[in-house]
């Protein structure tokens, strides 16, 4: 009788403290809609906050997102070159926040396109300027959980 008790005993606890592991972290969540913001050299920075992560130390962010601008290029007399057209491109990006004494992550991640330089290849001298930059779409995730825009 001892020994079923002592058996039913260490299943409680293994229950409840696999449930309560569970609970832990079972909040995690953005604590507001993370900021995008399409910057002027072709990039994108998203950044926010995620809130319920317990005793986790760091938490490592993925972003994905789509960045679309219009290249204007310029020869070295300062006059636009035509025919350059808008460009998209897929970008990634990892960072990572540390989590403070409360679980809560702050973040800023930037993704960059691949390239913001005129195609083809220019001259010694010519130069871009971006115009337009823009994010059309996109994926942050950390910590088990992710916000799509």
């Amino acid at each position: 009788m001892k020994k079923n008790f002592q058996t039913f005993a260490l299943i409680m606890i293994a229950l409840f403290s696999a449930g309560f592991a569970t609970a832990q972290t079972s909040g995690t969540h953005f604590l507001d809609v993370p900021t995008v913001t399409a910057n002027s050299n072709g990039s994108v920075t998203v950044s926010g906050s995620i809130v319920g992560l317990g005793n986790i130390r760091t938490v490592t962010i993925d972003v994905d997102v789509v960045i679309s601008f219009h290249i204007d290029c310029y020869n070295r007399r300062s006059h636009q070159v035509y025919g350059q057209s808008d460009d998209v491109y897929n970008a990634h990006a990892t960072g990572s926040a540390q989590v403070d004494k409360n679980g809560r992550a702050n973040f800023a991640v930037t993704a960059w396109s691949s390239s913001t330089a005129c195609q083809p290849a220019p001259p010694a001298g010519f130069y871009s300027i971006l115009s337009n930059v823009s994010s059309n779409g996109g994926t942050v995730s950390g910590a088990g959980i992710s916000w799509s825009w």
